[in-house]
């Protein structure tokens, strides 16, 4: 049996495991390596076991021609890691764990959808899907049709990652902006913008969420950091490349 996580439930536990893990650094950095190898091969055997993995490996080589094989790690000797790469994994592997959490996600959105909020061709989403740069895609209703949850992530090619609905609803505000909008308008909602985040981050975005590392961020963070840095380069493509 799994519990119902919420979203907010699952920030407060990235924050706080976070906070631990930096207390555990500075305190026993040989124990932060123990507890950081445990789960890494935690996070490892759930890749390998998990049933919605393994269906999704089965229904994405049937639905591009290709067999698609999981198969399990090789167990080798762990390798040897400076206090900051100890430091950086240990972060990742805390999200991810926490990641692995079921959350029953409010909106699904077609390949046709990613395709337009990400402004790429709905093949290119596919072999984005195919080779895993975005993740937790499954077939959903009578036609088998791909769907992608608001919540599935999607990884840059130098390993950063958004959430698929933050890029998406971005998108859709764009939009909006674009029809009903006034470009002045739209000039003062980003700047009021701004301003919510520097008030609510208690500061600018360089010295806040722009200066931690990306995989110490929650999702909701993740989500605001895209945001905010959207909303920096409208200001800098209008002022012509000037520092705000």
């Amino acid at each position: 049996m799994k519990w119902m996580i919420e979203q907010l439930e699952r920030d407060l536990a990235v924050t706080e495991l976070n906070n631990f893990v930096e207390d555990l650094l500075k305190r026993d950095p040989e124990r932060a390596r123990a507890v950081y190898l445990v789960l890494h091969n935690l996070v490892q055997r759930n890749v390998v076991m998990d049933p919605v993995e393994r269906l999704y490996s089965e229904t994405m080589g049937r639905a591009y021609g290709e067999l698609a094989v999981s198969s399990a790690p090789a167990v080798v000797a762990p390798p040897v890691l400076s206090p900051e790469e100890l430091r950086a994994r240990l972060h990742q592997v805390v999200t991810e764990v926490v990641e692995s959490a079921v959350i029953i996600p409010r909106r699904v959105f077609t390949t046709g959808e990613v395709a337009r909020a990400f402004g790429v061709s709905i093949p290119a989403v596919r072999k984005w899907i195919q080779t895993r740069r975005i993740s937790h895609a499954y077939q959903a209703g009578r036609n088998k049709r791909v769907v992608i949850p608001e919540d599935a992530v999607w990884r840059t090619l130098d390993g950063r990652t958004l959430r698929v609905g933050d890029v998406v609803r971005n998108a859709e505000r764009r939009r909006r902006s674009e029809n009903q909008v006034t470009p002045a308008e739209d000039l003062v909602n980003a700047r009021q913008q701004l301003m919510r985040f520097e008030k609510h981050y208690h500061g600018k975005y360089e010295q806040t969420l722009g200066a931690r590392h990306e995989e110490t961020l929650t999702p909701d963070e993740q989500r605001d950091a895209a945001e905010w840095r959207f909303l920096l380069s409208v200001l800098e493509e209008d002022n012509g490349g000037q520092e705000q």
